[in-house]
């Protein structure tokens, strides 16, 4: 075997090995977050309330990192596939950029009006029709 075939072999077996634990490891703290929430007198509603904020957050940091993340590698296919000048991928720095922020904008503002408080129904006023 060449020196390379056997660094790749390494390398294969290191992501392997790497990866397989990443899974144990997280399915370990998962268990033992739950374990430890269901034990200290915590319901099934605190666990629900911990799902719920987990994919917030990471509805949150999709919907931050993914326009530049897309508008960047398409900018400059942009510009080689149309042989556009460099001014293609400026724009498409600053669409991602802004796609971001108003990503970023939108999620905070939801997560504002989840947070606030239910506001209280009234009943409505007493017309002259309404007799009781």
């Amino acid at each position: 075997m060449s020196k390379n075939q056997i660094q790749a072999r390494v390398n294969k077996n290191y992501r392997t090995q790497t990866k397989e634990t990443v899974e144990k490891l997280s399915v370990l703290v998962y268990t033992i977050a739950i374990e430890r929430l269901l034990h200290a007198g915590g319901s099934m509603k605190d666990l629900y309330d911990v799902a719920r904020h987990l994919v917030w957050l990471t509805q949150f940091g999709l919907s931050v990192c993914v326009p530049p993340i897309l508008f960047v590698p398409i900018s400059v296919w942009l510009r080689k596939a149309l042989s556009l000048g460099s001014w293609i991928v400026a724009v498409g720095v600053i669409l991602g950029i802004l796609g971001a922020v108003s990503s970023l904008r939108y999620s905070l503002k939801a997560i504002e009006r989840q947070g606030r408080e239910p506001k209280k129904k009234s009943s409505p006023p007493v017309s002259f029709n309404h007799h009781g």
